[in-house]
């Protein structure tokens, strides 16, 4: 289920710092609201249009990602730890769905995690250890359609995650 986490009232006027970069519209998506809201707000205080929702880990229908799409983003952050299967599914499941640029900001360095998003279409995946300061600038790069990573690189992240996905099926 999704939740948005954005009130149109708290749009300021002129002045409002998320009012001055036109075009520009962050999604920041997380399984925890206080998470979204925090990141949302941090954004916004660097000049960027966000808004926030939370999703709930595990299967994310149609319907689901109509809501998210009506909140008309330009790029997707997503904030999750990855590990555990049903918040990859779900991160999966609106990288896939939405076809937006996409950020992913994990607080795991396990490289066939990261793969794992990458191979669902996500522009880059970034440590939570990253600076405010990196995420901007990797949300504006990824909206511009900017490579992030270099494409060895990057496949070497999704063949990680498809060597961890053939021993998983292999253990059974």
């Amino acid at each position: 289920m999704l939740a948005p986490c954005d009130d149109p009232r708290e749009t300021g006027g002129p002045d409002d710092p998320a009012q001055k970069t036109p075009g520009t519209r962050v999604l920041v998506l997380s399984d925890q609201p206080l998470i979204s809201d925090a990141v949302r707000t941090a954004l916004r205080s660097q000049g960027l249009d966000a808004v926030g929702a939370t999703i709930t880990p595990g299967p994310v229908g149609r319907a689901q990602l109509a809501r998210l799409e009506q909140l008309a983003p330009s790029v997707l952050l997503v904030v999750s730890e990855l590990t555990r299967e049903s918040r990859l599914a779900a991160a999966r499941a609106v990288i896939e769905g939405l076809h937006l640029p996409t950020v992913v900001l994990a607080t795991t360095e396990d490289e066939a995690l990261w793969g794992a998003v990458l191979e669902s279409g996500a522009s880059t995946v970034l440590p939570a250890s990253v600076s405010l300061d990196e995420v901007v600038a990797v949300l504006t790069a990824a909206e511009r359609g900017t490579p992030l990573l270099a494409p060895h690189h990057r496949r070497a992240l999704i063949e990680a995650w498809r060597r961890a996905v053939r021993t998983r099926d292999e253990l059974g």
